[in-house]
């Protein structure tokens, strides 16, 4: 049965609309109705209705900017819009939104929104059937993407034989041109926090899967997945007329735009300007893999590879591990003022002096495991984040990631040692409930607000209060329900709407589960003692 909310701030619209047809018969059930579009959208993010019927001109905020929010929500909803007259602009508007309909009020019978309705029914039986075939289509992606990267490494092992070109062919992988240009892109880890955690594979399947959308407008682009990043492969013909080096760069400059606005992770590009023939490709492809490092101590986002030996120390310097010391100093004397600027004279001095990346990531590593003999550690997502650090291939990224846990470490030290912040936090968090009573507050949110990672701060709550927060939060919202109940003019319904419920049944379900007894009966029992 599909699920269908109406919005009007006329309420005998709202009436009107559900005498108007037989919904039940139509498979539908209408299971919100509100006047307020506020209201609506803190509904909608609750119920995830199929269908939403909605006036355009309503208060506060009008149907068109609420259909923009509701979308954001759930991109596939139905819209259909009612209005009092035909209005050029609004129609524009709605058609811009995708809306189904646009129906004027004073002239809607029911054959009209019976058939708007059916229509809605069936682009909905259409978007089923799409996201049914949709895993199976992942499925199919995913493999091909393993048997792509299998592709890639044997070439890079064995090189262009005739029986590994075929192969490739028959995966999608057709090079029908003389030259290539080779690149990679690669994450910042520290953009992952506080979606993802350390080298999350969601997050790399998310770069990977835009890098293969976006090569269908480059003609001659394949992507492999790679555990550094997604490798990029340029097949071209080169001519007068064409710029290939422009095409490649605003291709993977295109992909990187996309990785921030999609996925909210930054990304970078490695690349290798000289062209190579397919004899060539091979070697050039294990450049890319030796040098990946070559741009470490540099800002900018496009690098790109040189020949030849790069004069990297083998030795971290004097000065460096003096200033390490100092820095680790800083951590067990608490002087947080001045971790963030010792930690980025550490990165200057490695520049300077020019260390191995590797052996800088390996320094970064022991002081921060003295640091955790004496502080004490995260568990399993420590080990992620010790994992993650040799894949890093900027220093920023690795300075900004050490800063991340570090604060983490200190966030758990203070949250697990001293008492008074943990009332402190306990009081952050009745606050934050508090003025958020209509709001159904997630462990996302909340761990966002406290600026913590949310797993972390979800197992951290359960420790410290011996419950989650979901129950935490039911609790929270019943003791302000009894408070709301006790007013004479209280209503069930009134206190369910105020704090948040869908609707009554679930609000009493809750009411019952901690105080054993609905909302009904706990108002009768108040009565009678009166």
């Amino acid at each position: 049965m599909y699920q269908v909310m109406t919005i009007d701030d006329d309420v005998l619209m709202l009436q009107y609309l559900r005498g108007m047809i037989n919904w039940e018969e139509l498979n539908l059930q209408i299971v919100y109705e509100t006047y307020s579009s506020i209201i609506a959208l803190e509904q909608f993010r609750k119920l995830l209705p199929d269908i939403v019927i909605t006036d355009i001109g309503l208060p506060q905020m009008d149907g068109l900017e609420l259909t923009a929010q509701l979308r954001s929500i759930k991109p596939d909803v139905v819209i259909i819009f009612l209005t009092c007259h035909e209005e050029f602009n609004y129609a524009k508007q709605a058609f811009q939104l995708e809306a189904l309909d646009y129906l004027i009020k004073v002239e809607l019978t029911e054959e009209q929104l019976q058939a708007s309705i059916q229509k809605a029914i069936r682009l909905l039986q259409t978007q089923k059937t799409h996201q049914e075939e949709q895993p199976y289509r992942e499925d199919m992606r995913r493999n091909r993407e393993i048997l792509e990267v299998t592709f890639i490494n044997r070439f890079m092992k064995e090189g262009p034989s005739k029986d590994l070109l075929e192969y490739g062919a028959r995966l999608g992988v057709s090079w029908k041109h003389h030259d290539f240009i080779v690149g990679m892109i690669a994450p910042f880890y520290s953009s992952y926090s506080p979606r993802y955690m350390y080298r999350d594979s969601l997050a790399s399947y998310g770069i990977y899967n835009i890098a293969d959308e976006l090569k269908g407008s480059f003609e001659g682009m394949t992507v492999f997945s790679t555990e550094y990043g997604v490798i990029l492969v340029y097949n071209f013909k080169n001519s007068l007329h064409t710029h290939p080096m422009d095409t490649f760069r605003s291709y993977a400059m295109e992909v990187i735009d996309k990785g921030k606005e999609y996925l909210k992770i930054r990304l970078s590009l490695q690349y290798i300007q000289k062209k190579h023939e397919l004899s060539g490709l091979a070697s050039a492809l294990h450049l890319l893999k030796e040098r990946k490092w070559d741009g470490f101590y540099t800002s900018v986002v496009i690098t790109e590879i040189q020949d030849g030996p790069k004069p990297w120390l083998s030795e971290p310097s004097t000065r460096l591990l003096s200033q390490m010391e100092v820095y680790a100093s800083s951590f067990y004397e608490q002087l947080v003022e001045e971790q963030e600027e010792l930690l980025s004279v550490l990165g200057l001095i490695a520049g300077e002096t020019k260390l191995a990346p590797t052996l800088f990531i390996k320094l970064i590593q022991t002081t921060l495991r003295s640091i955790e003999m004496r502080k004490g550690g995260l568990g399993a997502d420590s080990e992620a984040f010790y994992e993650c650090l040799p894949y890093v291939l900027k220093v920023d990224d690795l300075l900004k990631l050490v800063s991340q846990y570090l604060q983490r470490l200190t966030d758990h030290e203070d949250l697990k040692d001293n008492a008074i912040q943990h009332d402190f936090k306990l009081k952050a968090i009745n606050q934050y409930l508090q003025e958020r009573l209509s709001v159904n507050v997630t462990t996302v949110d909340m761990a966002e607000y406290l600026h913590l990672n949310a797993s972390y701060f979800s197992r951290y709550f359960k420790k410290v209060t011996g419950t989650t927060f979901t129950d935490f939060v039911h609790r929270h919202k019943i003791d302000n329900a009894i408070k709301m109940l006790e007013r004479p003019e209280a209503t069930i319904e009134g206190a369910a709407s105020a704090l948040g419920f869908s609707d009554r049944n679930y609000f009493s379900k809750i009411f019952k589960r901690y105080m054993g007894m609905t909302p009904g009966d706990y108002m009768q029992k108040r009565t009678k003692s009166r």
